[in-house]
Parts: structure tokens; sequence; C-alpha cells
């Protein structure tokens, strides 16, 4: 058995620029990182394939908050290119993403 250190970022912490790593996960879908569904990723054209996006580096392009407390992030990719080839960017639940370990502070 080993352990692991895996460092935690605080909401309060996170400013416009930050950079962050998207991890791969245990099953087969992201619960936190808040991807556009297939059917519409291939109607704009797109590949609607997650293995693309794990180990990219993105960057936090807006900050805001949900009803419920939860900090929600747009993430943009860091070489400006597009998510699944027709996505800007996407969202996610920053807090419950770290935790679950869907994204990696650098």
């Amino acid at each position: 058995m080993s352990l692991v250190f895996i460092p935690t970022v605080q909401a309060q912490e996170v400013t416009i620029g930050d950079e962050f790593i998207i991890s791969s996960v245990q099953g087969t879908t992201y619960n936190h990182l808040i991807f556009p569904r297939k059917n519409f990723i291939i109607k704009r054209g797109g590949i609607a394939n997650t293995k693309s996006v794990k180990n990219l580096h993105v960057i936090v392009q807006s900050i805001s908050y949900d009803s419920d407390g939860n900090t929600l992030v747009e993430l943009g990719r860091k070489d400006g290119g597009r998510f699944f080839r027709s996505y800007k960017q996407i969202s996610a639940r920053l807090e419950k993403a770290l935790e679950a370990g869907e994204l990696r502070s650098i």
C-alpha cells in the first residue's frame, strides 16, 4: 500500500489564468467536469471521445458560483485548441473535481 499526496486548491485561491491538468478517471465518465452530451458534439462535427481530454493542460477562463455555493469554472485548453474539435470551453465544479481527482493543479 502506498500513499499518494494530492495537493489541494481552495476555491478562494483560484484566479483566472490558473492552470490545471485533466486526469484520467477510474470509470468511463467524468462526474464533475461538465462536457456537452455526445449527440451535441456529433451534431457540431466533433468527435465524442473522452480519451482525447486526458492529461490536457487547461486554463481557468471565468469563475462563478451556483446557488449551492459551489465554484463553477470555465476551462479552456492551454494550447488554444478545441475540446472534441468543436467546443472552446468546458465547465467544471471546481472543489468536487479536485476532490475526485478529475482535475489536478500544477
